[in-house]
């Protein structure tokens, strides 16, 4: 089980991040481009990922991740009580490069 203060964790040891608010929830962003945010109630996460890896995480384990549709892009929700840290540490990082500009992609994030 993950909680807000975990997402934080993870995704700010990723490089060159910064933390946003938006309204009650927080972003997370790499050069202004967000790519993973915690819900204001602090139960559910989510990660800006390439339509085939969302579609791939949600078709894995439904109970956990979920489709959410924004501003005309498929975005990964995540069950932050039933999601495995290990599993969402991968799924963070995977966003950050997705959203990350190539050169400082291609330096790797692990």
């Amino acid at each position: 089980m993950l909680g807000p203060a975990d997402v934080r964790r993870i995704a700010m040891a990723l490089p060159e991040v910064t933390e946003a608010g938006e309204g009650t929830a927080v972003s997370f962003q790499i050069r202004r481009r967000t790519f993973a945010a915690v819900v204001a109630d602090g139960t559910r996460a989510q990660l800006h990922l390439k339509e085939a890896d969302v579609r791939a995480a949600i078709e894995e384990d439904p109970a956990v991740f979920s489709g959410l549709i924004r501003q005309r892009k498929l975005l990964l929700e995540v069950d932050l009580a039933r999601v495995d840290a290990g599993r969402f540490r991968e799924l963070a990082g995977r966003a950050w490069a997705w959203r990350a500009p190539r050169r400082l992609a291609d330096t790797g994030w692990r």
